[in-house]
C-alpha cells in the first residue's frame, strides 16, 4: 500500500468518524433542548400556580377582612349613598375608611396587572373595573394611594365615555 492510498484510507475513516461525531452531538443536543423545554414549561406551570395561590391567600384575608369590618363596610355604604363630603366623617370612621379604599385600590391595581399578563380571566377583570367606577371618586375623596395603572384606566374610561356622550 502506498502512501497515498493509506492517506486516502485515513482520511475516509477521518470523515466517517467525524460524521459519526456529528450524529452523536446532533442527539444530545436534541436531548438537551427538549429537556429544557420541559424543564422551563415545569417552572411555568409551578409560577403560575404561585400566582393563582397568592391570589386565593389575597382573596380569604381580603374576604375575612370585609366580613370582620361589617360596621365599616355599613358606614362605607351610608357615606357613599349619602353624597356627603368626606369631611363630615368622624375622624376615626375617615381613617378606616382611607385604610379599606387603600386596600381596595392596590387589589385593582393587581388585578389590572393580573389581566394584562393574561393571569386573570374576564370575568374576574370586568368585577375589577366595575368596582373602580364605582369607587374611585370615593377613594380620591379619601385621599387613597390610587395606583398608576388605576388611575390611567379610569382617565381612559371616563374619556370614552365622554366621547359616546359628545356624539
Amino acid at each position: 500500500m502506498s502512501i497515498t492510498e493509506i492517506s486516502e484510507l485515513l482520511g475516509n475513516v477521518g470523515e466517517f468518524v467525524g460524521s459519526i461525531a456529528v450524529l452523536i452531538t446532533l442527539i444530545y443536543l436534541a436531548v438537551q433542548v427538549r429537556q429544557s423545554k420541559e424543564l422551563l414549561e415545569k417552572n411555568e406551570r409551578i409560577a403560575m400556580s404561585e400566582v393563582y395561590q397568592s391570589r386565593a391567600r389575597t382573596r380569604i384575608e381580603y374576604e375575612a377582612l370585609m366580613v370582620s369590618s361589617d360596621d365599616l363596610l355599613e358606614a362605607f355604604s351610608e357615606w357613599r349613598e349619602s353624597g356627603r363630603n368626606a369631611d363630615a366623617l368622624d375622624v376615626r370612621t375617615r381613617r378606616r375608611l382611607h385604610h379599606m379604599g387603600n386596600m381596595m385600590a392596590i387589589r385593582a391595581d393587581n388585578h389590572l396587572y393580573q389581566y394584562e399578563l393574561g393571569l386573570l380571566d374576564d370575568a374576574a377583570a370586568r368585577a375589577t373595573t366595575n368596582l373602580i367606577e364605582k369607587t374611585f371618586h370615593l377613594w380620591e375623596e379619601l385621599d387613597c394611594q390610587i395606583g398608576d395603572r388605576v388611575r390611567e384606566w379610569h382617565e381612559e374610561k371616563c374619556a370614552k365615555h365622554q366621547g359616546t356622550s359628545d356624539t
